[in-house]
């Protein structure tokens, strides 16, 4: 969906780093911007996140209006490429975003057996 798109961030502002929940949040923030408003503006973070430090760091972000689980949410995966790791201002973070949807969904009707598309 985006490859290789950057935004200037430093996750060393929030206490814990990249583990601070907030600092996921106003990273995806400040992404969502740079990236022209694409994602809705019923986004949440499910916590806690997994956040790996290898290959890249992954940020999960789903919709709210899903969130009862009654559907089959799309989401979308924030793959951090370059990361700072200093503690300089002003750091450039570079990110892949891909949208992940539903490759099966079941059709209930009535009693009749459901159908796989």
């Amino acid at each position: 969906m985006y490859k290789n798109k950057a935004v200037i961030f430093d996750p060393n502002e929030y206490p814990g780093g990249w583990e601070n929940p907030l600092t996921q949040e106003a990273f995806i923030a400040a992404a969502v911007e740079h990236c022209d408003g694409f994602l809705p503006d019923d986004w949440y973070l499910d916590e806690p996140q997994m956040i790996n430090d290898e290959p890249a760091r992954w940020i999960t972000v789903y919709l709210k209006r899903y969130a009862d689980g009654h559907n089959l949410q799309p989401y979308w995966v924030f793959q951090l490429v370059a990361d700072p790791v200093d503690d300089r201002d002003d750091q450039w973070i570079v990110f892949n975003v891909t949208r992940y949807e539903y490759e099966t969904y079941y059709r209930f009707n009535g009693f009749l057996p459901w159908t796989v598309e």
